[in-house]
């Protein structure tokens, strides 16, 4: 899944506006995975001064999107299109045991927190503001594994994630109404009771993701090695 980060109080506006678009450049595919990052052409790019991109760098790094390669620099995390393949295999694998853990704990407050998500998506879909509707879809798959009731479900799907951080929607925002109209799918399922379509559903749902992101990959440098 990026994801909906947030900055550090501590980050000056410059340093937080640089990451912030550094990182979405990244997400989105425009700095393709395994490109060397120079303080300075980043810098020129943004037309701000180098100490805020050090600070947006060392951000990221943390985050898992770049990396800092001894005596050689900073580049973007690179993949490959087998690694991808096996992070879509793993989270179709334990997203629905997510659900499965879910729904035995599942209130009707947390069925409208759910529809509330849904709501709130649709409502950014409306405005296309894709942006805030990525946060949005992992903010609905941030929630249910919060609600799964298992650290080590918890502690997996963690490192699942950073294993892999090219976002679908920024990369395809072609393909929200259909993320959308799936999740809808996942939660009335759960809220009538019938948790083996929901977890049907939830596997469906991210190999079609899957589908999408293994034909724009080789588009951004990604190939087997």
């Amino acid at each position: 899944m990026s994801q909906n980060h947030k900055e550090p109080k501590t980050n000056t506006p410059k340093s937080y506006q640089a990451t912030e678009r550094l990182r979405q450049a990244i997400l989105k595919g425009e700095i393709p995975p395994g490109e060397w990052l120079r303080q300075e052409d980043i810098a020129a790019r943004f037309g701000i001064s180098p100490t805020p991109v050090r600070e947006s760098l060392r951000r990221l790094e943390a985050e898992g999107l770049v990396e800092h390669i001894p005596n050689h620099g900073v580049r973007v995390v690179s993949y490959t299109l087998d690694s991808a393949k096996e992070y879509y295999a793993l989270r179709a694998l334990l997203e629905p045991y997510v659900l499965q853990l879910v729904a035995t704990r599942m209130t009707a407050d947390d069925q409208r927190e759910l529809r509330s998500l849904l709501e709130k998506a649709k409502e950014q879909l409306a405005n296309n503001a894709i942006l805030e509707l990525t946060a949005t879809n992992w903010e609905f798959h941030e929630w249910l594994l919060a609600h799964c009731g298992s650290r080590l479900v918890q502690d997996v799907m963690a490192r699942i994630r950073r294993s892999f951080q090219l976002d679908t929607l920024l990369m395809m925002p072609e393909r929200a109404s259909v993320t959308l109209v799936e999740h809808e799918a996942i939660v009335e399922a759960l809220e009538n009771g019938n948790i083996e379509q929901a977890q049907l559903k939830m596997k469906a749902h991210i190999e079609h993701g899957r589908d999408t992101m293994m034909a724009r990959l080789p588009t951004v440098g990604i190939g087997r090695e």
